[in-house]
């Protein structure tokens, strides 16, 4: 089901925020709780995600901003991830990491070590409507990453990416904050997947 909510952004999770992560199968599917906190995620376009609003591929090339409610002495990593591919059907490749970046202080993503560039959304051709999860982790020291950095046009390493190995693996614990939207192919998944050496997708 693709579910689409106009709601406003706010600090913390409302009612309608929450109602969208459990009816789209995010929460318990994904992650067992709900997060309290809210995601700002803003693109230089003005495309804003929405809790499950639907956005083209072609408007979400370039990587967003991303504002929280942060605590100054706390450091965080922000993962951004597909559950739905190749398919939400057919998910064998669940989860595709689209994002990673840890060690973030002071609520600033271009501080933190990156071990995923950012790419955007990128559904196969007729695979209907994936979600894109976005999701902040408090980290309780700053991490030493074992996981290899991954460039932008680089395929490897982000297919059945393991979240919950991950989260434990760094003591991450639940997510604090959280937001997602929706989106399917365009022709602009072409330029995604060729970079990475990926014909007719």
């Amino acid at each position: 089901m693709l579910c689409v909510l106009n709601i406003i952004i706010k600090q913390n999770i409302s009612k309608c925020s929450t109602f969208a992560l459990k009816i789209c199968h995010i929460v318990p599917d994904i992650i067992s709780t709900v997060p309290l906190g809210i995601l700002n995620i803003r693109y230089s376009n003005g495309v804003v995600v929405k809790f499950g609003n639907k956005i083209n591929p072609s408007e979400v090339m370039n990587k967003p901003t991303v504002s929280w409610k942060c605590n100054k002495d706390v450091f965080y990593t922000l993962i951004m991830l597909d559950p739905d591919a190749p398919s939400r059907r057919t998910p064998f490749w669940k989860y595709q990491l689209h994002w990673f970046i840890g060690n973030i202080q002071d609520g600033n993503i271009n501080n933190g070590t990156t071990i995923a560039e950012y790419i955007g959304a990128a559904p196969p051709q007729n695979s209907g409507p994936h979600r894109y999860i976005f999701l902040l982790y408090e980290q309780k020291v700053h991490l030493q990453y074992v996981e290899k950095y991954i460039p932008e046009n680089v395929f490897t390493g982000r297919e059945k990416f393991n979240l919950a190995k991950c989260v434990d693996e760094y003591s991450l614990g639940n997510p604090v904050a959280i937001n997602f939207f929706h989106s399917e192919w365009d022709v602009y998944v072409r330029n995604i997947y060729g970079k990475m050496g990926f014909e007719n997708v």
